[in-house]
């Protein structure tokens, strides 16, 4: 399942890491380089010296290619992680309908539910599973990802809604912590 995971997030659904294909992970993962998704940006030199196919300008390359798969969209990022119940287009709704990671990440249940075709078992599922692996995404993030298409705003149709005061609340909440990572 880890070697699953490691592969869609890398894949050309997730976020496309060029020279990190299904044999690359799976040999990292099998001498335990690679655990979880920030382990990909923790990756050295000297780890991939001596592996399988890699010389000195292939480990140049992938360095490089991990290097700017951190430069990206929220919603392939999200899509990368493949969260239980949010597909593609699922992500892109609530990257268009919440703005931001953040937002997304500390969003209720009943949140989730008011946007368009996102129906309560979806909506507890991609919680459940945030909550489940808020520890591995927020390690992640703390590598420097860059994402192009974040709006502090929330969408029309939840603006004025218990939805919008929620999420104004965690926004605030935030900005009193500013706990350094910058999503």
């Amino acid at each position: 399942q880890l070697k699953e995971r490691l592969n869609y997030f890398a894949g050309v659904d997730g976020l496309e890491i060029e020279d990190l294909g299904s044999e690359t992970i799976s040999q990292l993962v099998d001498e335990g380089r690679l655990g979880r998704w920030g382990d990909i940006y923790r990756l050295t030199y000297d780890d991939l010296d001596g592996m399988d196919g890699f010389a000195d300008v292939s480990i140049r390359k992938l360095l490089k290619n991990i290097k700017l798969s951190k430069t990206t969209t929220q919603r392939r990022f999200l899509t990368a992680l493949g969260i239980t119940g949010a597909a593609e287009g699922t992500c892109r709704r609530l990257v268009d309908n919440l703005g931001s990671l953040n937002k997304i990440m500390n969003a209720y249940s009943q949140t989730l539910e008011q946007l368009r075709d996102i129906g309560p078992d979806t909506a507890k599922s991609i919680v459940e599973w945030l909550h489940e692996n808020l520890a591995d995404v927020e390690d992640l993030l703390s590598h420097g990802f860059h994402f192009s298409d974040v709006n502090n705003e929330v969408a029309d149709s939840i603006k004025g809604t218990f939805t919008e005061k929620a999420l104004l609340k965690v926004a605030k909440r935030d900005v009193l912590s500013n706990d350094g990572i910058d999503l």
